[in-house]
């Protein structure tokens, strides 16, 4: 009897959210050579016609390698109890997706081969890139393509193992221009000067070592980490254990320090610390990472202090950004009370089938909780595409997203059909709560108002923009806020950075524990948006205008605040 045939549609929700990261969980051996020839002769006798149809040489050959692909992937991934068999139904998986230029497919295959089997990945993470970069045509493709090998320098980079990263810059460097992404391709080239000048200095560090014993081989190691590689995490302990003077305390400072709870006098401390050990490095490298942690710290008390203290620490943040070469200050003044902050791109993605979430990088930890969509190109890295039909992301409630005395929720969406009058059912962007009961606030399309984008609040008070045409495919950045002033409350609505329409509110919001939904008027999945959204925060206080503008145009630019927000 034929392997049963799941629907892909369960499985491969977003799958094109590659993490070859590896998972805690138990992983089983690759099973033996001779298995797997059995497993696979068994496959080719239940799918025979299928292989028949996947071996002519035909586009229509291609499709059907597809189709085969997808089959073995989901029969694959169900199989539980039979190691050799749910090995080679996901390895024949990757090989003829490979094939194909199936690339969401590919990447998935071989991610869960990663996941369930005890290996070194890198061969296998190899040729996938290697084959599927002569075989990609779309730009869309290469994107996915190029965001994979990106992630996977990153993983090699992590683990000092520099020959082979070598290797996948060489796939990236071919592939992301392919994918008209401007900010990708200068990413993947920055990727692969850091790890040609990194081997180098590795490879200088492990020949001292090999002269070095005891604490002086923890400092030069701690040194290489921290001040090479900017790995404080790793490189400040051993410093610690290295250096018994003044640098060994100021590392076990750093170390103690909770960045949430930090007092004012104790940043400037730690980043005093650091810049004056950064006065005194030689090298070009060493300096800047000095000052890039010094910095660090600077930034998160320098808006607190007093004029007389702000002074020195602004001058040198303004040296820092000359550096780097930023023209914007590091840490955004938007940034200020980010409570939720969804990126959708590939690396904040993880779990499993039904069960994926995206990781919120606000540092509150409101995660997102997928009920279906998929990772596409977005306006900025991923994005989460959405159906229509019930498709979306819930974001359980806290306490610290019960607003109302003040808020703001932005976001970009592009509509996947396009929306305008005639429309017959309202779309939700997002909404906190539902507006026959406890609604506390959303952002939808309505079909009362034509298509108008509008910002609804308790009891039914709107703002409202004009507009009511907007085409399929085409990129719009939205703002709602919230500010409240001698108990008097008004709402401001912003498309593209610019104010659409102000309203006083008659009845002063309510708070509700109902949990937010991107992309459906509530967690039952009704009213859906079909379409694609971006870069979704929520803040605990209003925007002002200044800030909505900044926020657009970075953003417009390929800055991510809800990557800025995790420095």
């Amino acid at each position: 009897m034929k392997m049963k045939i799941l629907s892909l549609a369960g499985i491969l929700i977003l799958g094109s959210a590659v993490a070859f990261a590896l998972q805690d969980a138990p992983k089983a051996a690759v099973p033996p050579a001779l298995s797997q020839k059995d497993a696979l002769k068994e496959i080719k006798s239940l799918y025979k016609a299928e292989y028949a149809k996947a071996s002519k040489r035909s586009k229509a050959a291609i499709d059907a390698k597809r189709s085969l692909s997808r089959a073995l992937f989901d029969a694959g991934f169900e199989t539980k109890d039979d190691p050799a068999i749910a090995y080679t139904l996901l390895e024949e998986s990757r090989r003829l997706a490979t094939e194909s230029a199936d690339v969401g497919l590919a990447l998935e295959a071989l991610r869960v081969l990663v996941q369930r089997f005890d290996f070194n990945p890198q061969e296998m993470q190899l040729e996938t890139f290697g084959r599927l970069a002569s075989r990609v045509k779309s730009a869309d493709d290469s994107w996915v393509l190029a965001q994979a090998v990106s992630k996977v320098i990153d993983e090699t980079i992590e683990r000092d193992d520099y020959d082979n990263a070598q290797k996948f810059v060489k796939i990236g460097v071919k592939i992301a221009p392919r994918s008209a992404d401007k900010a990708l391709t200068g990413a993947v080239v920055a990727q692969g000067k850091r790890v040609k000048l990194l081997g180098k200095l590795y490879s200088a560090v492990e020949k001292r070592l090999k002269k070095l014993e005891g604490p002086e081989r923890d400092l030069e190691l701690g040194r290489f980490y921290a001040f090479s590689k900017g790995d404080w995490k790793t490189g400040l302990p051993l410093i610690e254990k290295g250096d018994p003077g003044a640098l060994g305390k100021l590392a076990a400072a750093d170390a103690a320090t909770e960045r949430e709870t930090v007092e004012e006098g104790a940043a400037v401390k730690l980043g005093d610390g650091w810049w004056e050990v950064a006065e005194k490095e030689k090298d070009d490298l060493v300096e800047l990472n000095l000052k890039i942690r010094a910095g660090d710290w600077y930034e998160l008390v320098v808006d607190e202090l007093v004029p007389l203290e702000k002074a020195p620490i602004t001058r040198r943040l303004t040296e820092l950004r000359k550096m780097t070469k930023s023209a914007a200050p590091a840490k955004a003044s938007y940034l200020k009370g980010l409570v939720v902050s969804l990126n959708f791109d590939q690396d904040s993605i993880s779990g499993e089938g039904d069960q994926k979430t995206c990781k919120d990088r606000s540092g509150h930890g409101h995660n997102g909780d997928f009920s279906g969509g998929k990772i596409v190109r977005g306006k900025v890295g991923g994005a989460l595409s959405l159906n229509g039909v019930g498709e979306r992301v819930v974001i359980a409630h806290t306490d610290k997203l019960h607003l109302t005395r003040g808020s703001s929720v932005s976001m970009w969406f592009k509509p996947g059909k396009s929306i305008g009058r005639g429309l017959k059912d309202t779309q939700v962007l997002f909404s906190k709560g539902y507006v026959e009961r406890d609604l506390s606030y959303a952002l939808l399309f309505s079909d009362e108002g034509d298509g108008t984008m509008t910002g609804i609040f308790t009891k039914r008070q709107y703002v409202n923009t004009s507009q009511s045409n907007w085409p399929a495919d085409k990129w719009n950045h939205v703002t709602l806020t919230l500010s409240e002033k001698d108990g008097d409350f008004t709402s401001r609505l912003y498309i593209n950075g610019q104010l659409i329409d102000t309203d006083e509110l008659g009845v002063d919001p309510e708070g509700t524990q109902s949990n937010i939904s991107v992309g459906a008027m509530d967690t039952s999945g009704r009213r859906p948006f079909n379409g694609v959204v971006d870069e979704l925060g929520v803040w605990d206080r209003p925007l002002t205008s200044g800030e909505v503008l900044s926020l657009y145009k970075d953003s417009s630019r390929g800055k991510s605040y809800c990557e800025a927000a995790l420095r």
